[in-house]
């Protein structure tokens, strides 16, 4: 039981977005901008091409926030890992790199390491969404075949990203995950995240300290 449970914790700690762009455009799109009576002509069906232009530049504009992530995550990172799911923690290492992609809009990231004494790797993708005002994960790995999903924001105060999303539990049920990354310079930032124990009350269940490689 105690295997199956640190197997379900991994698969929960799945992390680190991509719903219809064209209708989350049409839906987030400040209203006050269009003409009387609806954008585009009659009924407002469609919006007219200024407009659309216009939602499309702020959609896409590459901007502070995604220069922000450039600058805390990118490169090559040492990790020292902890994970807290049996009496003693359990010690590992692993290697991370990250790079922008799609013209500086996003964060790649390609983790290797061990899990439970096993091989593990995994990806994730880490953005800013322009409509949202929000910041966003997703991840797959190599030990589940779904996807973790969260969203969050940046408190500049603390200098620590909050996540939250949901996977499925070991007992095949919704479960809520949360991780903070806190940076603590440009060469280093620690990775805490949480999830139901066994008591099903939130628990620390695993920290990774990133160091940039020299």
């Amino acid at each position: 039981m105690r295997r199956s449970f640190k197997v379900g914790i991994v698969m929960c700690v799945a992390l680190l977005a991509l719903g219809s762009v064209a209708s989350l455009a049409l839906s987030q799109y400040d209203d006050k901008k269009k003409p009387a009576g609806g954008a585009g002509g009659a009924g407002g069906a469609m919006p007219s091409p200024e407009e659309m232009q216009a939602m499309m530049e702020m959609m896409g504009k590459v901007g502070p926030q995604h220069e922000q992530l450039k600058t805390h995550f990118v490169g090559e990172w040492n990790a020292d890992v902890s994970a807290f799911w049996g009496p003693a923690p359990e010690k590992s290492t692993g290697m991370a790199k990250n790079e922008m992609m799609l013209g500086g809009r996003y964060v790649h990231g390609m983790f290797k390491g061990t899990a439970m004494g096993q091989p593990f790797e995994g990806a994730g993708i880490t953005g800013y969404d322009n409509v949202k005002k929000k910041y966003f994960n997703a991840w797959v790995d190599s030990m589940s075949t779904g996807m973790m999903m969260s969203e969050g924001d940046y408190d500049s105060s603390s200098k620590s990203y909050t996540f939250s999303g949901e996977t499925i539990g070991p007992d095949g049920k919704p479960c809520t995950m949360r991780q903070v990354i806190k940076v603590e310079s440009n060469d280093k930032h620690v990775l805490s995240m949480y999830g139901p124990g066994m008591d099903g009350k939130e628990m620390k269940m695993m920290e990774i300290v990133y160091t940039r490689k020299k």
